[in-house]
């Protein structure tokens, strides 16, 4: 039998449900958004002012991390000690279930999350997608969901805009890209989705998660979204990153910031390491 069948197996042996719509949840689990709009964005991308007094600070350490549904037993223990110094997670393949929602270290932050299905633990539903987390409440959020050729359920991407020190905005995409297809196509319609909504921001943007571009053509498909967006890649020396055929998958793209420091950690709570960057305004 072919890998699609068991693949499809494999999904449909788990406990999960789809959503009724395509939405951005908060903490409570109550929706919040949709699906990014290219022509909702333009507004946005010029009311550089938008936001009050709740600042992302001009310094900001950002945290990416896979943490593989939370499936091992320390992953919350070493989330919390991460996220001591960080002002931003983007966390993917979150699933948030009662446990998760209750952890203590978590309920002073903001949580968005892109919901692509929920998952049954112990019991009860939990939402399963990327989650960017921070200090301080995004300005505007909304989300990508990219179908799974092979599977039944999407992938997700997160917008999330936060207001800088500068008066300008910092959109921030959390991506978790199609993993399982036969060519490029679905791929880079996926990073093609992105780039049609970013391309109307002038100001700050990092785009970071996990890319799945295991592959030659995936590899120059991230390229194209680094081009057109005029985005640089963070470097990590050492570069302890996950591999996948011999490449990295997790990746963090960024423009109008500079970074002073970047540390790829490996660790035994998920099948991915974390990533770590401190930024400051150029």
């Amino acid at each position: 039998m072919n890998a699609t069948f068991w693949l499809l197996l494999a999904a449909l042996s788990w406990p999960w449900q789809l959503p009724d719509n395509n939405q951005v949840v908060d903490n409570n689990g109550d929706a919040v958004a949709g699906e990014c709009s290219a022509l909702d964005f333009v507004e946005l991308a010029n009311d550089q002012a938008a936001a009050g007094d709740q600042l992302l600070p001009a310094e900001f350490e950002l945290l990416v991390w896979n943490i593989y549904k939370q499936s091992r037993t320390n992953l919350v223990q070493q989330l919390e000690g991460y996220a001591a110094t960080a002002d931003v997670m983007a966390l993917q393949e979150v699933v948030a279930d009662q446990n998760w929602q209750s952890a203590g270290f978590l309920q002073p932050w903001y949580r968005y999350q892109a919901a692509a299905f929920n998952m049954l633990r112990e019991g009860q539903y939990g939402t399963a997608g990327v989650s960017t987390i921070a200090r301080v409440p995004a300005i505007d959020v909304c989300g990508w969901w990219a179908p799974e050729p092979w599977l039944p359920f999407p992938k997700t991407a997160l917008l999330t805009a936060f207001q800088l020190p500068s008066q300008q905005l910092l959109w921030l995409v959390n991506l978790h890209a199609i993993n399982f297809t036969v060519g490029t196509e679905d791929y880079l319609a996926q990073l093609i989705g992105v780039i049609d909504v970013l391309k109307f921001h002038s100001g700050p943007i990092i785009v970071t998660g996990d890319f799945n571009n295991w592959s030659d053509s995936r590899h120059h498909a991230v390229k194209q979204l680094q081009t057109e967006l005029g985005l640089k890649a963070v470097t990590w020396s050492p570069d302890l990153r996950v591999r996948f055929f011999g490449r990295p998958i997790d990746h963090v793209f960024y423009r109008g910031l500079n970074v002073l420091a970047a540390v790829a950690e490996t660790s035994d709570a998920s099948d991915h390491g974390p990533l770590r960057v401190r930024f400051t305004l150029e």
